[in-house]
């Protein structure tokens, strides 16, 4: 993409966050908004693709006006077939006023993009805007879906000292589907066992559910006895 239509993007997201929030701190859902009209402020867009903006908002004479910085920017892949077209560092906009008819809860508004205030080049777009669970979104732009979070700088510049949650790998898990009374469990450590073997019953609401080997392999361990009580996604048995 050129600058331009990141502008555009980004106009858009910025659309629905600010207008999300001010809907929400206003209970004035139900109005269009010729603006994004607000009290000053900078946020960063943190895109899924690895890029990061730092947009900021001012108001002039009621006029909503948004300036776009790239901060991080990929290096580009050999073959990529959709190059970001914007280099780290690079000022994508200034001073750049937006309107559109963003209504909070339906999917598309247009995005009118003014180069030098009211009177200014114009640029028009359409933007999808297809989930805002705020601060996360998920836009469509020119046929092409986005997944952005638009976060506080500070939020964004101690996000790098958070730890990297590494999920539990879960293959060689048997786990309870729900709540409910072991009834049996029908292996024992170090038994081998194959993939959809019955290795122990759960029962609930007065039914029997049969639990399956998620793979070959061992049993490593059995954490329950027959008769103990269970959560659901409680580890019954773990293979080897």
């Amino acid at each position: 993409m050129d600058p331009t239509q990141w502008e555009a993007l980004c106009a858009g997201v910025l659309t629905a966050h600010f207008g999300a929030m001010e809907a929400k701190s206003s209970l004035a859902a139900d109005s269009y908004a010729s603006s994004i009209a607000g009290e000053d402020e900078t946020v960063i867009l943190k895109f899924t693709t690895g890029v990061v903006l730092e947009a900021t908002k001012t108001t002039k004479g009621g006029d909503t006006y948004v300036s776009i910085k790239a901060l991080e920017v990929p290096a580009p892949k050999e073959g990529d077939s959709a190059p970001t077209g914007i280099s780290p560092g690079e000022v994508i906009c200034e001073d750049l006023l937006i309107q559109s008819d963003y209504k909070e809860g339906y999917p598309t508004c247009d995005v009118s993009l003014f180069k030098g205030g009211p009177g200014g080049i114009q640029t028009d777009a359409k933007v999808q805007i297809l989930e805002t669970q705020a601060p996360d979104y998920l836009v469509t732009f020119r046929g092409e879906e986005f997944q952005v979070s638009v976060v506080d700088p500070r939020v964004h510049e101690l996000s790098v000292h958070m730890p990297v949650v590494v999920p539990m790998d879960l293959s060689k898990m048997v786990l309870s589907p729900m709540p409910g009374l072991v009834y049996s469990v029908n292996v024992k450590e170090g038994q081998e066992v194959s993939i959809g073997e019955e290795v122990a019953v759960v029962e609930a609401m007065k039914m029997q559910n049969a639990l399956q080997a998620p793979s070959n392999g061992v049993v490593k361990t059995v954490l329950v006895n027959a008769g103990e009580s269970v959560d659901a996604d409680q580890i019954l048995i773990e293979l080897e």
